[in-house]
């Protein structure tokens, strides 16, 4: 009898570690990488975000001191230039936080960040790097920092 006790108790851990991992998102952040030829010189670098229902991810652009920006960093190299800043749409949401005591601007459902280059190779070429960014609901929040690549097509191309 004490077996099946000791069984019977396993199984209800089991369970409940199970539930929790599965309630938990893994991934409150899906990103697709895509390029858009301008012409035979400048591409477009376009970030898309899916973000998952109650969770925000935060903007670039809001004043230091609060939550952890979305930052993004390239890997040097002579077979492109980057062109302006990396642009963000829709508008972000602005927020006063009480923490931080600073405003901050996220992004609820989905949004899109892109970079303009200048293209100098004429062979095809891969564009390497991460970014870091932050998201929260409530008051849980997780931080990543994936890699990203991006194959770009040469001026002789």
């Amino acid at each position: 009898m004490k077996y099946y006790q000791i069984l019977i108790f396993l199984i209800y851990l089991f369970t409940i570690n199970q539930s929790k991992g599965i309630a938990q998102v893994q991934e409150p952040v899906k990103w697709v990488y895509s390029v858009k030829q301008l012409s035979k010189s400048e591409a477009l670098l376009i970030f898309d975000a899916k973000i998952e229902p109650r969770w925000h991810l935060y903007s670039q652009y809001f004043p230091e001191g609060g939550p952890v920006r979305l930052s993004f960093n390239f890997k040097d190299s002579k077979e492109f230039k980057k062109v302006g800043k990396i642009t963000e749409s829709p508008k972000p949401k602005i927020v006063h936080d009480d923490v931080f005591e600073i405003d901050v601007q996220y992004f609820e459902g989905k949004a899109s960040f892109r970079q303009k280059i200048k293209i100098l190779s004429e062979s095809n070429f891969v564009i390497q790097g991460e970014f870091e960014y932050q998201v929260c609901f409530d008051d849980k929040c997780v931080l990543f920092n994936p890699e990203f690549e991006f194959k770009v097509p040469g001026t002789k191309n």
